[in-house]
């Protein structure tokens, strides 16, 4: 008889033991801010479509250089210190369907032991040796907020935010997950660690708007040391995962409010990161009669993303200011004691990355006081990637 139901109660004890309840934690309650200004010691600017990764123990960067000349995609390793480059790899430019070795674009990139992983746009990712031999590549297609690259017990994985349109594209759901990353083949879904949704700005038939969503809520997040940490800008809080005792605790962010954005400052952070929407397109709209109009989520939105800022040190963006461009990066250790608010300036693909990305608008090291994000000049709007000593 009792043989009969052995294996329902082994499932019983497999899902008790992995739906551990959420710890929860808050010592943000009564929290005043010290804000820091950055003194800029040195800086350097880099012709390069984006800063692809960072790595803090080695002290080197990776960017996708800007050279039209090239036929290839061009990726360069740079010193942090020194800010000159180490060595440089080139790619074969084309479709990431053709060849295993072809790149379509270099995106987010990071070394994990003595291999690189490199994701090639939105559809593939690249696994070269420590000497960028290249070993493999396998099909991953993702709309994404940010992914980042691991190893647990000998075994490579992927820690990833999604984008998944739902409900006849009316809803946009944002997905925290863990995969596991075999070799010579498709990483393989783990574990789902958050899921929450919005719903997006609709441009019905015959309407005489075309509405544009500029700031609506993400997922953001990354391992660190054995944890995994995440958090949805729609929610006063940020989780961590432990990967030894499945342990997730909630951490409260009880001193961010919600906020206050207007359309006014959607159309202006709007215009400071895209060219988009051309004259040509603007042009168009005319003809039918629509007018652009941007918007904002009716969703709340209490900060701007979670990052891995130093050793033991991660960084909430509390605020923006968009009169001179700037983020405030709250610094808290890795158990939740806040630290010190820094403001930095931000460049024109960080709104971008918050909207879903192939790669990172900014690297922040507040161990080695480096900071390099992606912008682009003043005077001709070329890309570029800042490196700042302070």
């Amino acid at each position: 008889m009792y043989k009969r139901y052995t294996p329902l109660i082994l499932v019983l004890i497999f899902i008790l033991a992995c739906s551990k309840p959420v710890k929860q934690d808050d010592k943000t309650a009564n929290l005043t801010l010290s804000i820091k200004n950055i003194e800029v010691k040195e800086q350097r600017d880099y012709p390069a479509y984006s800063v692809m990764g960072y790595h803090a123990d080695d002290q080197e960067f990776y960017l996708h250089l800007r050279d039209e000349t090239l036929e290839k995609h061009w990726v360069g390793i740079f010193d942090s210190e020194s800010g000159e480059m180490k060595r440089d790899l080139k790619l074969l430019r084309g479709s990431g369907h053709q060849s295993p070795k072809i790149c379509f674009v270099p995106g987010f990139m990071k070394r994990v032991d003595d291999r690189y992983f490199m994701a090639d746009g939105f559809d593939k990712i690249m696994v070269f040796d420590g000497d960028f031999n290249h070993i493999e590549s396998n099909m991953f297609h993702a709309i994404r907020y940010f992914m980042d690259f691991y190893e647990f017990n000998s075994k490579n994985y992927l820690f990833i935010g999604k984008t998944i349109y739902s409900d006849n594209d009316v809803l946009l759901k944002r997905i925290a997950e863990i995969y596991k990353m075999p070799a010579h083949n498709r990483p393989v879904r783990v574990k789902e660690l958050s899921a929450a949704s919005h719903k997006i700005a609709e441009n019905p038939r015959g309407g005489n708007t075309w509405k544009v969503t500029v700031f609506q809520p993400a997922v953001l997040g990354f391992e660190k040391n054995g944890r995994l940490f995440w958090a949805d800008t729609g929610q006063s809080y940020y989780h961590t995962y432990d990967l030894n005792t499945w342990e997730k605790t909630q951490y409260s962010l009880s001193y961010l409010g919600k906020k206050p954005i207007n359309n006014e400052d959607a159309e202006k952070i709007w215009r400071y990161h895209y060219e988009y929407p051309t004259a040509k397109f603007r042009k168009k709209l005319k003809k039918r009669n629509r007018e652009l109009l941007f918007v904002n989520s009716d969703d709340d939105i209490y900060h701007f993303g979670i990052y891995d800022v130093g050793k033991d040190k991660i960084g909430i963006i509390g605020d923006l200011d968009l009169d001179t461009f700037h983020f405030r990066m709250d610094v808290f250790s890795a158990s939740g004691e806040y630290q010190e608010s820094l403001m930095l300036p931000f460049g024109q693909k960080f709104i971008r990355s918050l909207r879903t990305s192939h790669t990172a608008a900014f690297f922040l090291d507040l161990d080695n006081r480096v900071y390099i994000y992606a912008d682009k000049t003043a005077t001709d709007e070329e890309n570029i990637v800042r490196l700042i000593h302070f």
